[in-house]
């Protein structure tokens, strides 16, 4: 009886309670899953885990209860996602065999082994750490021909008949035990380590909800120019999620700080772009905020397949003083939100739900702050501009920026005040001076002011009011506008009213002759150069900014130079954009270091170089960096009247074919202190095409074409050009495929010309065969913009100013197989921008002025050229003040000698000067700065060694000498060995020989006496002990040598002088 209650209970209500417990214990599995349809229960399988924990660690044992109908595989397993995979995948499997010949119900007891990154915290021991989302335990009772499937697709849980799993949970990181005690014995120091990093308290890295994205004014000229930002993913894997989830159901704000002076000004849609969001391929993407002409924003979002949705705001936005522009978008509803006013008390309102699904994911493409490529901006400044990602801020609830920001310290809106005041005074004067001429009888003529009140008092029966018909600018006038007074006057008497381009010209012509004065006159000429800049004279406005900005004579005023800069910005001016890229680039002035932002002024300039080197001026030179140094590039400038000059000319007259070219290119370019004379210029290369030199025939066919210096002639420059074709020139053949392209349209023998022209390494065949991939017009092939990069590379790297641009323009926007290289990009732009005539221009002047003796002219234009970011402009400034003769840094307020030198170190190291990295040098070891640091002291010796300077290596063995630590790598950098530096003699020995070895004379004898002590003192300490017996030997037998003569001479002394008595 006992025996057949046992079987009973075995087989029939053992089953029942199992999944009785499964379901209603105190743990509910989240997946049960039983077989049915048996005759008898002892043919079912089952499987359960026995007291399931709710937390799991590794080490622990987990008890599995199962039974077998047939023979079966039993496994274990415990499933979760990573942030790295977002589906389950297994963290720990067990499996083992359950043979059919016992129908009992078994148990097994399964110890959970967990990977390194699960089952430690992450310390001295275990450096990687593992977050494991909705982790499973689960258990399986699996057919064995499904098994070897399962094994390869790990889904044995998905084709188990029997299975249970539960959800639990795995400790926190910093919750899991250390990997150092676990199972193992480490040593006491290494115990000490992870308990000191074990109470260190971990600080997550910092994940802003916010981008500031413009943080300093930014100019904004209305053509496609402007800033480019890419956001960053998160390095949270769980803000990384929760963004990666929002891309179909976004939210963002967006505050924009603007101050619009022309709302669409050069746009053919009527729409300018205030900012947008756009991929590689200029795709556009959710944000895009537009203007039209009338003051209306035009917001636009987009679809997941790049459909637009697109409105039309009924508000107009202010002109001409800032307003903040807020913009918040949920899903698919956006709400604009317009602040402005004096005091910032006027708040226009409108929104509106976009119709169907939206999509942004703001990682992909990169957002532009004004304009880019060919999509035209307002007209303006941003102030800032900040984006909230995955979060909603009311307007209210977005603070203020300082009332000392930068963007109200520009003071802008006062500037304009005082300029429209002061044209309104100007206009007024004029008025008056033309009452003055035309009046013919005295009752009808306006008296001045004194005049006026003399005949009040005097004459009392006088009734007539002369205050309403006689205009006030009677009354006594500035001092500051004394000159201006006497330019109406002088206008007006000549008959003829002034333009606003003539009164600026006159007043900058005017403030320049009192600073070729010299530094004492410089009060007098910015008061000038304010009221020019009023009249548009934005040469005067950069002239105004540098005198300001280095305090010449005033007290410096960085921000109001800043000013004026962005002002001369807006209207295009070469120099004010270079200036500000310049501050930009490496943070100077109170400006920020935003390799964008200078991106943006360079690349226009960059844009401008062959234009206006190809647009004819006498005042454009070619960009030279003449070093006021260098002796030998000195001799080399001349001019009209100079000796180099007359000899080139009488040896060109003489049909000296290199003569000719050298005065060809020269008068062409404006180079080597000449001005530009184009027409002389096509005489000599006429002259070298009848020599037939290929080189000429090709210059002077190209000047015919385009008619530069003489009459366009076609048909003759063609044949130039062909002939020298015929000859193997490649540049001729370049231009045969440049004509076939633009005059006869013929794609297939363009590209034949420009591929011959190309293996002949021609810069302009490759550029142009760039730009046949990057447009799609390369014949067969589609578009390819990393091959066009190739191309563009190729030749920029050999002087091709477009293909430059382009370089600058595709790694700032990225390709498809390339990503964004803003640092290259920011690099080419301004490799390429300081070719800019308006540069060489403002060299020459400096170095005529130099050359003429002029120093504080000179000084003064070099300090122009170097505020542009000019290397050389920079070096010279620096030396002048050095040398500072007369004392002309004591009329400067900022020091400008360390300064400059400084920021020329940071130039690309073939730009650099010697010189300017030894005297940084000797700034850093003689503690100029107020503390030594030899460490930079030897840096700079040893960028100016590889240079081959002596005086640096000269440098680097007297600190050596004095027991200063150098770093190994400065004698790797001068190729000396190591076997070398393991003496400092034999070390000394090779410093001194490379100095004495120089192709400077001048280094010879300080080098090669400083050799001679070294291999002496090297002498002396190797045979001192021989050297010291000698010496005592020689001494002594010196003296007894001394001894005897002096005796001798005493014996001689005493001796009768013998007679001669004959």
């Amino acid at each position: 009886m006992a025996k057949y209650l046992t079987n009973f209970l075995r087989r029939h209500l053992i089953p029942v309670l199992v999944v009785i417990t499964q379901v209603y214990g105190s743990r509910y599995p989240s997946t049960v899953s039983m077989e049915t349809g048996k005759q008898n229960h002892e043919d079912s399988d089952i499987i359960q885990i026995l007291n399931p924990p709710e937390v799991l660690f590794t080490g622990q044992k987990v008890m599995v209860e199962y039974r077998c109908s047939r023979d079966r595989i039993i496994g274990l397993e415990i499933t979760g996602s990573t942030a790295k995979q977002k589906e389950d995948r297994k963290l720990f499997q067990k499996a083992w065999k359950c043979n059919s010949g016992s129908h009992s119900v078994r148990t097994k007891r399964v110890t959970l082994r967990f990977p390194d990154s699960i089952a430690f915290r992450p310390d001295l021991f275990n450096s990687k750490m593992t977050f494991v989302n909705s982790p499973k335990l689960k258990a399986w009772n699996l057919d064995p021909v499904w098994w070897p499937s399962c094994r390869k697709y790990h889904n044995a849980f998905w084709r188990a008949t029997a299975k249970v799993s539960y959800d639990v949970t795995l400790p926190h990181p910093y919750a899991r035990p250390s990997k150092g005690g676990f199972n193992s014995c480490p040593k006491w120091p290494l115990l000490i380590l992870a308990d000191a990093k074990m109470k260190t308290i971990e600080m997550c890295p910092r994940e802003p909800e916010y981008i500031n994205t413009i943080n300093f004014p930014v100019a904004i000229n209305g053509l496609s120019y402007g800033v480019v930002r890419k956001f960053p993913k998160y390095n949270d894997s769980t803000l990384e999620a929760i963004r990666q989830d929002s891309f179909r159901k976004p939210v963002f704000t967006l505050s924009m700080w603007i101050y619009i002076l022309d709302y669409c000004k050069f746009s053919n849609t009527g729409l300018c772009s205030l900012m947008y969001h756009v991929t590689w391929n200029s795709t556009f993407m959710t944000p895009l905020v537009f203007v039209n002409r009338k003051g209306q924003l035009h917001i636009q979002m987009s679809k997941e397949n790049h459909d637009t949705l697109a409105a039309v705001t009924n508000i107009k936005v202010p002109r001409k003083e800032w307003f903040r522009l807020v913009l918040t978008f949920a899903r698919n509803h956006w709400n604009l939100v317009i602040t402005h006013g004096k005091h910032l008390n006027e708040t226009t309102t409108t929104s509106y739900n976009v119709p169907g699904a939206t999509f942004m994911d703001d990682t992909a493409g990169h957002f532009v702050f004004g304009a880019f490529d060919t999509i035209p901006s307002f007209k303006g400044y941003i102030g800032q501009a900040t984006f909230y990602r995955n979060k909603l801020w009311r307007s209210e609830e977005i603070p203020l920026p300082s009332p000392y920001h930068a963007m109200f310290e520009l003071d802008l809106s006062q500037r304009s005040v005082r300029c429209e005041r002061f044209q309104a005074w100007v206009y007024g004067r004029s008025s008056y001076y033309v009452k003055q001429v035309k009046a013919t009888r005295q009752a009808d003529q306006c008296h001045t002011y004194f005049f006026n009140l003399w005949r009040t008092i005097t004459n009392k029966k006088h009734d007539e009011d002369f205050s309403n018909r006689c205009h006030r600018f009677g009354e006594p006038k500035s001092k500051l506008y004394g000159y201006m007074d006497r330019l109406i006057k002088r206008f007006i008497h000549r008959s003829r009213f002034p333009s606003s381009e003539q009164i600026g010209e006159k007043l900058y012509k005017k403030a320049v002759r009192y600073i070729d004065n010299g530094f004492s006159d410089v009060r007098r000429a910015i008061p000038l150069l304010k009221q020019a800049s009023c009249y548009g004279n934005y040469d005067a406005m950069y002239l105004l900014a540098t005198l300001l900005n280095n305090g010449v004579t005033v007290k410096a005023d960085e921000r109001q130079a800043q000013a004026y800069l962005m002002k001369g910005c807006l209207e295009k001016h070469r120099l004010c954009c270079l200036a500000m890229a310049h501050k930009h680039r490496y943070g100077l002035d109170g400006v920020p270091q935003d390799l964008e932002q200078a991106y943006l002024y360079y690349k226009y300039v960059a844009d401008t170089v062959r234009v206006d080197k190809e647009t004819h001026k006498e005042t454009d030179v070619l960009t030279e960096s003449v070093r006021l140094t260098n002796e030998e590039q000195l001799r080399e400038q001349t001019d009209e009247d100079g000796d180099v000059f007359q000899w080139l000319k009488h040896q060109a007259s003489n049909g000296v074919l290199s003569a000719q070219q050298h005065m060809a290119r020269a008068l062409f370019w404006g180079s080597q202190g000449l001005k530009r004379n184009m027409a002389a210029a096509t005489e000599y290369f006429r002259l070298g095409a009848q020599a037939q030199d290929p080189q000429a025939m090709y210059d002077y066919g190209i000047i015919l074409l385009k008619g530069q210096g003489t009459k366009k002639n076609k048909t003759e420059g063609l044949q130039q050009i062909q002939a020298s074709a015929e000859k193997r020139n490649p540049s001729a053949l370049n231009a045969l495929g440049w004509y076939a392209h633009n005059f006869e349209k013929n794609m297939t023998a363009a590209v034949y010309y420009f591929e011959k022209a190309f293996r002949g390494g021609n810069a302009d065949a490759a550029y142009n065969l760039g730009l046949f991939h990057l447009n799609g017009e390369y014949p067969g092939k589609p578009r390819n913009s990393d091959t066009a990069l190739d191309y563009f590379n190729f030749a920029a790297t050999r002087n091709q100013i477009d293909a430059g641009v382009y370089v600058a323009y595709l790694n700032m926007k990225g390709t498809r197989l390339r990503g964004r290289q803003v640092y290259v990009a920011a690099e080419w732009a301004r490799f390429i921008a300081e070719k800019n005539p308006a540069l060489g221009f403002v060299l020459r002047k400096g170095l005529k002025a130099f050359r003429d003796g002029d120093k504080p002219v000179a000084l003064l234009y070099y300090m122009m050229a170097a505020d542009a970011g000019i290397e050389a402009g920079s070096f010279n400034l620096a030396w002048l003040c050095e040398e500072n003769q007369d004392g002309i840094v004591s009329f400067i307020e900022k020091e400008c000698q360390w300064r400059q030198y400084n920021i020329t170190t940071h130039r690309e190291q073939q730009f650099i000067d010697p010189y300017a990295l030894i005297k940084m040098g000797d700034y850093y070891w003689y503690g100029c700065g107020g503390k030594r640091d030899t460490t930079k002291a030897a840096d700079m010796y040893s960028q100016a060694a590889k240079k081959k300077d002596p005086h640096a290596i000269f440098n680097l063995g007297l600190m050596l000498e004095e027991g200063t630590r150098i770093n190994p790598s400065v004698w790797n950098n001068l190729r000396i060995s190591k076997e070398v530096q393991s003496n400092n003699y034999t070390l000394l020995t090779s410093i001194y020989r490379k100095c004495r070895d120089s192709t400077k004379t001048e280094a010879f004898l300080p080098c090669s006496m400083a050799l001679y002590r070294i291999q002496f003192m090297q002498a002396w300490n190797k045979y001192s002990d021989i050297i010291q017996t000698v010496s005592f030997i020689l001494s002594g037998v010196v003296t007894v040598i001394s001894f005897r003569h002096i005796v001798q001479s005493l014996r001689d002394r005493h001796r009768p002088a013998e007679l001669d008595i004959l």
